[in-house]
Order: C-alpha cells, then structure tokens, then sequence
C-alpha cells in the first residue's frame, strides 16, 4: 500500500512539473515605449488624433509563447494601464468592450526572444483595436499632465486557454514617470 501511495504522488508531482514547463513560467516582459522623448528626459504620450505609443511584450522563454490577439474578445481586455495621478489618484485605463460581428479566438505565437508590438492611443482613434482614450486620465486641450503609469498584461486561466494553450497570467512594466500632452 505505502508503495502505490508512493507512486501516486510521484505521477502527481511528474504531470504537475510537466504542466509548469508547458506554462512558460516568467515567460514574458512588458515595455512602454512613448512616442517620444524631448530632451529633458520627459517621457511624451501625444493624444492629438491618430496618435499612438507602443507596449512591447518580450517572449523571455527558449518556448513559443501563445497570446490572444487584441481584435478577438479574448483578447481585448488583455492589455491595460494602472495610472497614477499627480494627486496621488489610482485610474485603470483599458479599451473600452466593443460588440463583434465575427468573434473567435484568435491568437498570436511569440518565438522564444522575439517580441509581440502593441500600438496603443490615449487619443482619438479610428482603430478601435488601439483606442484607450475613453477614462485616460487627459489633461486639458493645449496641456500637459505627469502621471506615474505601468502597463498591465493579463490573461486569465479558463477552458479556452487550456484549450488554445495560450499563456496565462500577470506581467507589468515598470511604473515610471509620462508626460500626457494634449495639443486638441
């Protein structure tokens, strides 16, 4: 008897090692990269029309990583903002959720090293797939506002992940300083 409990708990640690490996544990790094950089060291994020910024995410693993792509319902709230005003005021921005005439999960594969590029806007947009604008933390027409913000990626663990073997969890950038400029 002592020997098959042995050998049960040898197969449940072996599949749950397995599991860890086929997850791609820290597999992932999140950056922010605004749109521009003056020479004060400010770190700009334009808001005019059409303006964008760019999250890139980092496939860290020797593994192809799976990603939902952000057009897809299971991808559109994978990315998103933690701002921090300069009243010390939390905000989360995210893309706001849309209605779909073709839905499916759709997915990316990120080579081991090799990065997946989201474009992003803090302003008026025609891609919808791009437009954060809706509870940006927006200063006013022809001003500039500090805030302190790190990027947000995340994609929760359910059966269609399990399904698509798509990555699941939580990575973030580092929080650092942007200046949000409104010129309209």
């Amino acid at each position: 008897m002592k020997q098959v409990v042995c050998m049960i708990s040898l197969v449940v640690a072996l599949s749950s090692s397995l599991f860890a490996e086929e997850k791609v544990a820290d597999a992932l790094a999140v950056r922010i990269v605004p749109e521009r950089t003056w020479e004060d060291g400010k770190r700009i994020i334009e808001t005019q029309p059409e303006a964008h910024f760019h999250v890139i995410i980092t496939n860290l693993s020797d593994k192809p990583v799976r990603l939902w792509r952000d057009w897809c319902s299971w991808g559109e709230q994978t990315l998103s903002f933690e701002v921090t005003d300069e009243n010390g005021n939390a905000i989360v921005v995210k893309r706001s959720a849309r209605s779909y005439r073709k839905n499916y999960p759709d997915l990316d594969l990120i080579p081991p090293g090799d990065h997946k590029v989201c474009e992003v806007s803090f302003g008026q947009t025609t891609d919808p797939t791009s437009d954060y604008g809706t509870n940006a933390p927006l200063p006013e027409k022809g001003k500039t506002r500090e805030v302190k913000m790190k990027a947000v990626f995340k994609i929760p663990e359910d059966e269609m992940a399990k399904e698509k073997k798509v990555w699941t969890g939580k990575v973030c950038s580092p929080e650092e300083t942007y200046t949000i400029h409104r010129t309209r």
